[in-house]
């Protein structure tokens, strides 16, 4: 036996209210949910706390990991001599002696050792050891000073498409 009953849930009245939410509300809700998937999100357990507790909360989980740099800079590097050091030399920001725990290895670029601002402009060149740079824990190369100059100013337009 119901306990509450209300005028409008005939089957009708509930089958015209499904059948609104598939076709209107669902795809939007299908389309924000595949959109938050591509991004990152916070899950906070704020059962019992106050205002000011989960606004606090929220700051401290949301402040700057102060070891991982805010965007990547492409880098020169002015010891080229061959392939092989780019990869295991050292690379010490000016005034550090040791390289800090937690670095990640450095390895070749998709563009292994072709120059990608020549390939971006429809030509093949290997690139050369003495114009080198680490960009986002990736080694490239380049044929020309020019190209590295080029690349080392706009590192994303030259990586957009891939090799």
């Amino acid at each position: 036996m119901a306990l509450v009953s209300r005028v409008e849930d005939t089957s009708t009245f509930i089958r015209a209210e499904l059948d609104h939410y598939n076709k209107n509300e669902r795809p939007q809700l299908d389309d924000m949910m595949v959109r938050l998937l591509n991004h990152q999100y916070l899950k906070l357990d704020s059962a019992g706390l106050r205002p000011d507790e989960i606004a606090d909360a929220v700051a401290w989980r949301l402040r700057p990991d102060e070891t991982v740099p805010l965007r990547p800079t492409a880098r020169r590097l002015e010891d080229g001599t061959d392939f092989k050091s780019l990869l295991t030399d050292p690379l010490l920001e000016p005034g550090q002696e040791e390289v800090p725990e937690g670095t990640l290895e450095r390895t070749w670029s998709l563009w292994k050792q072709t120059d990608p601002v020549a390939l971006f402009n429809g030509k093949v060149a290997p690139g050369v050891p003495e114009n080198a740079v680490a960009y986002a824990n990736n080694m490239f190369v380049f044929a020309e000073e020019k190209n590295m100059n080029e690349f080392t100013n706009e590192p994303k337009k030259y990586l957009e498409k891939r090799p």
